[in-house]
């Protein structure tokens, strides 16, 4: 039975007292319970109280406040110009995990606690290294949304858990060189070649154009990547040059050479490493390789070589060649295109000779002549 508004008469005989508030982190309406056991003139007494207790805690939306999710809605889009639609993807399924428990947070309202109470529940039902990787995306996500609106990122307070080893690693010096002398199959070993000495992705290095290397500067011009058939941006959002070391581009010329001579489709399109379409509506049609083209040939060599690695384990060899011969940091982002820390590269300019000589330090320990 209703005695007043917001005051019930409960079996036991005591009252429950309810008032509306609106809840500073949300915006959004919630009910303010409490019980007493006293008369109904003191629950409306403690309703009073808590009418007042509502007053001060209310802060009414504003249009200058934003929700979390209205800032990863609006990060996304941002992102989706910027980066290649499988990392656009990525981001948003990576995101979606926190939008349920987040989302309807103002942004200036969220705190490292927040945060640390989601992640919290990430690592209990899924893997370490697949919650450090929703906490990392969120993190980015909070980064650039705190910046535009000028506060703190509550992200930045809260560490990611040891995950354990990661499946993929760099090869050590020996074990990159006995591999690459075990990749045979001659179609593919440019690509591969291309892979290992420039340290590009494997959606780079299969969407080049011969038009991108210039041989008399001794450059290449990363500007594209390829994804499922579909060509933009690469991942980073913008173009880099990597040095072409004189042994890639003695490969490149033969490769060029082989093409020629077989007037293959590919090279009349302008593509450095294309093929052709054996299946589907497309069959006979000019195509960009994806990773399935070389698996077969990539499993001869390493069991050849008796190593067991990935193609993308030579990107992760790569950066470590170039961080053992002790390149500089801007350096190496500038020829790796790392998407995080380019601050400190946006603010220099890596020429090309600086970028040919780490290139030729790193991999001086490949070509034996150090141990």
């Amino acid at each position: 039975m209703a005695h007043d508004m917001g005051i019930t008469k409960l079996p036991d005989g005591g009252w429950e007292v309810r008032v509306t508030v609106v809840d500073p982190r949300t915006g959004r309406q919630r009910w303010l319970r409490r019980r007493t056991q006293g008369t109904l003139k003191e629950a409306r007494d403690l309703r009073n109280e808590l009418r007042v207790i509502a007053r001060r805690g209310e802060v009414e939306p504003t249009p200058s406040r934003m929700r979390l999710g209205d800032c990863i809605e609006s990060w996304l889009r941002s992102k989706a110009m910027r980066v290649r639609p499988s990392t656009a993807t990525e981001y948003a399924s990576t995101l979606a995990h926190a939008l349920p428990v987040l989302g309807d947070y103002y942004l200036d309202a969220i705190t490292a606690w927040d945060i640390e109470a989601w992640f919290t529940e990430q690592v209990k039902v899924v893997k370490p290294v697949t919650a450090n990787n929703r906490l990392r995306v969120l993190r980015r996500c909070l980064k650039d949304s705190c910046a535009k609106a000028g506060i703190p990122n509550p992200a930045s307070f809260v560490e990611s858990v040891p995950a354990g080893r990661r499946r993929g690693r760099g090869l050590k010096p020996h074990a990159l060189r006995a591999l690459l002398d075990a990749y045979n199959h001659e179609d593919t070993r440019p690509l591969v070649l291309t892979l290992a000495w420039t340290g590009m992705r494997w959606g780079e290095a299969s969407a080049l154009r011969w038009e991108d290397i210039d041989q008399t500067e001794g450059t290449i011009v990363v500007q594209r990547a390829h994804w499922q058939g579909r060509v933009g941006k690469t991942k980073s959002g913008r173009e880099r040059e990597v040095p072409l070391h004189p042994l890639l581009r003695d490969a490149l010329q033969e490769h060029r050479r082989r093409l020629l001579a077989r007037q293959d489709p590919g090279l009349e399109a302008g593509w450095c490493f294309a093929t052709l379409a054996v299946r589907g509506p497309d069959k006979g049609s000019v195509k960009l390789r994806n990773p399935s083209s070389v698996q077969k040939p990539w499993a001869r060599a390493c069991e050849k070589a008796g190593v067991k690695a990935s193609p993308h384990d030579l990107r992760r060899t790569f950066v470590d060649l170039l961080r053992l011969a002790e390149v500089d940091a801007v350096v190496e982002h500038a020829i790796v295109g790392h998407v995080d820390d380019e601050m400190r590269e946006r603010y220099s300019t890596v020429r090309a000779p600086e970028a040919a000589a780490a290139l030729n330090k790193a991999f001086q320990r490949v070509m034996g002549e150090e141990s």
